[in-house]
């Protein structure tokens, strides 16, 4: 698309430098620039994932007011250095980004009652719909990114308001033998549908408290009460390992369960 006109017809231009007449910029497809940590990275070499190869990364983007990530791409390049002083480098992913049809929105009519002014309805016809087409992503906006990585088998899941932090790093308040509690220290992962990946620390099925944190000592014994929509224990499924860029709660969802 063409932005509008910096000059008019008559201007003089080239006048010693070079004059500025007006912008264009691609539309379709559309590219979005971010920054990935130096481990994201080297688990891509290792994995064979790199722009143009066999195995290309796939991206998906969500705008600031769209759930989830619906918009999917692949990473085309990526820069051919690590920034030393942030220890990221920069990717470049492209983006689909096709004409699609929305509502039309009415004009405002002051002689109708309040609440029945801008209404907006589906077109009537194919010639209607076509006047109405327009492209999600544009140019300049800030859209949040989603990198899935490599499958986990048989992964754990737990609560994430169940991880506790101290001074020794994370852990989990586990129930043991005669219901003793025992504070166990985790190594976390990423974040999956509310739940938090465990890839140490916890076996499927062991018992871990979620909530009365506060009530709950190591060394003391607790009664458990199962709630019936979520239970207490460490569930096993398969993720992927990703790297997220803004807010999370992707969708489509990259893990099978």
């Amino acid at each position: 698309t063409v932005s509008r006109n910096l000059v008019d017809a008559g201007n003089l231009v080239g006048s010693g430098e070079n004059t500025l007449l007006t912008t264009i910029v691609a539309m379709d497809p559309i590219y979005v620039y971010f920054d990935v940590s130096e481990r994201i990275l080297l688990n891509a070499l290792k994995n064979g994932r790199d722009p143009g190869g066999p195995n290309p990364i796939k991206v998906f983007v969500g705008l600031t007011n769209e759930d989830g990530y619906p918009h999917e791409g692949t990473v085309d390049f990526w820069d051919n250095k690590v920034d030393p002083g942030t220890g990221t480098i920069q990717l470049r992913a492209v983006i689909p980004n096709p004409e699609v049809s929305g509502p039309v929105v009415q004009d405002s009519d002051q002689s109708k009652p309040a609440g029945q002014q801008n209404k907006t309805a589906a077109p009537d016809s194919k010639n209607e719909k076509d006047k109405n087409l327009r492209r999600l992503l544009y140019p300049g906006v800030y859209v949040r990114v989603r990198v899935p990585g490599n499958p986990i088998p048989g992964a754990v899941l737990v609560h994430d308001v169940a991880i506790g932090t101290d001074l020794a790093g994370k852990y989990l308040l586990v129930v043991g033998e005669k219901n003793m509690v025992e504070k166990r220290p985790v190594e976390i992962g990423q974040m999956e549908d509310n739940m938090r990946v465990i890839l140490k620390g916890i076996k499927p099925g062991e018992k871990y408290i979620y909530e009365g944190l506060q009530r709950a000592r190591p060394g003391r014994p607790v009664t458990i009460t199962n709630k019936p929509d979520a239970s207490g224990s460490a569930k096993q499924t398969q993720v992927n390992t990703d790297a997220k860029v803004g807010d999370p709660q992707p969708d489509p969802k990259s893990s099978s369960k």
